[in-house]
């Protein structure tokens, strides 16, 4: 069981992995800092505790990154949305350099993407709003789950 100081060590060490600064940090004392945190990172628990704050530290990147920009949903939703506020207010440079990006990240979504099954593709009418394109993914999905 750590103690509140070396939980507070824990917590500043993962910032930028400077043991002496993280010691500072935590509270420890200028002058003892360097050999105080020499001596924690020796520590049984606290390098259990910096195991465990780097794996969950890397769970939650990862999951950041999936729900960031991990689904072709999210990219169509972010393009009719883009659309839709370039074409209020006249702007279509900006959405086009930030869909330019999407089809960079999503390679599905280039003009020269290799076509596997013609049937998949979607054609969104002129002016086709999120929600009507939400539910089109959502009766996609329901018609895929039952074929």
């Amino acid at each position: 069981m750590l103690t509140p100081r070396q939980a507070a060590f824990v917590a500043e060490y993962v910032k930028d992995e400077n043991a002496t600064q993280a010691a500072i940090r935590a509270g420890y004392s200028e002058a003892t800092a360097y050999s105080q945190g020499s001596r924690l990172l020796k520590s049984v628990e606290v390098k259990q505790a910096l195991d465990a704050a780097y794996v969950t530290a890397t769970q939650r990147v990862a999951q950041a990154q999936q729900e960031a920009v991990g689904s072709a949903e999210w990219v169509i939703r972010n393009a009719a949305e883009t659309h839709k506020e370039a074409r209020a207010d006249g702007q279509f440079g900006p959405a086009v350099s930030a869909l330019a990006l999407l089809a960079k990240r999503h390679p599905e979504f280039r003009d020269n993407a290799p076509v596997v099954d013609q049937s998949q593709h979607i054609h969104f009418p002129e002016g086709m709003g999120v929600d009507e394109i939400r539910a089109m993914l959502s009766q996609a999905k329901q018609i895929e789950g039952g074929a």
